[in-house]
């Protein structure tokens, strides 16, 4: 994504370090409202797209950047990569 849009190029290690730091933010903040496995993936899901539209809002003010990420089928593309990416990181 950072190649396809100028405000990011060169800012791949940037964005992908402030969204991992928002992410784990938010999941531990609402760590309390897990129940079982399917609440966590909820959870996960939601706080990785509100810790991405957070940090890529001030870089894309592109109101058709905006609508590409809302498409369902790039967010189910996300979903799994970020699952891949969680998954990867606690083996």
């Amino acid at each position: 994504m950072c190649r396809q849009y100028p405000p990011l190029q060169g800012r791949n290690a940037l964005v992908r370090d402030a969204v991992e730091a928002r992410y784990q933010a938010l999941l531990d903040k609402h760590a309390h409202r897990l129940s079982d496995s399917r609440s966590r993936t909820h959870l996960q899901v939601a706080c990785l797209v509100l810790a991405t539209h957070r940090t890529l809002q001030p870089l894309l003010r592109d109101d058709e950047v905006w609508q590409a990420l809302a498409d369902p089928q790039l967010l189910l593309c996300a979903r799994d990569s970020a699952a891949r990416c969680l998954r990867s990181e606690h083996h």
